[in-house]
């Protein structure tokens, strides 16, 4: 059993699911291996809404999996994000659930790749 902040995880995996479980987390985290301007996040995820970016960004902020910058010295105002290095360490285990996906819509044949 774990627990953070008087949350109880009864597994390791639950414990995972904390961080990355949220509809959208691990996609964005995964767009964040490279460090990217908030506009140039939501350009590549277009069919999430705003709020819900600024939401899942907070949380991975809070919970040390990504950092923000914000640069105010000349305008325009301008925001970047990146994984620090405890959200690096998820890399691995980013990339395994995208090989996972490709198998999977590889072998299934209800699963349409859209270019």
């Amino acid at each position: 059993m774990y627990c953070i902040d008087n949350e109880e995880y009864p597994c390791a995996t639950s414990l995972t699911m904390k961080y990355i479980g949220k509809k959208w987390k691990a996609v964005i985290l995964i767009h964040l291996i490279e460090k990217k301007r908030y506009n140039e996040l939501r350009k590549e995820l277009p069919m999430v809404t705003e709020r819900t970016i600024s939401l899942q960004l907070k949380e991975l902020e809070a919970d040390g999996l990504v950092k923000r910058t914000v640069y105010t010295s000349k305008p325009p105002l301008k925001v970047v994000y990146e994984l620090t290095e405890f959200g690096k360490t998820l890399i691995p285990l980013l990339h395994a659930i995208g090989d996972w996906g490709k198998k999977t819509a590889e072998q299934n044949h209800r699963i349409k790749v859209v270019a």
